[in-house]
């Protein structure tokens, strides 16, 4: 099993994310498997769709 990302490295991914980074670039600055860059890159997405706003 591989080793968990650590919390820089998430950070780092995030933000590698939200400036537009292509999933090969993220995970070859990680470094991590590509696989991981595009499920935590759907993760974001789902949240992103699913957060709540609130009703005045």
């Amino acid at each position: 099993m591989a080793p968990r990302l650590s919390d820089a490295g998430h950070e780092m991914m995030k933000a590698m994310i939200h400036s537009g980074a292509t999933t090969k670039q993220i995970a070859q600055a990680i470094p991590c498997d590509p696989r991981t860059v595009r499920k935590t890159k759907a993760r974001y997405r789902l949240l992103r769709s699913s957060s709540f706003h609130s009703i005045e």
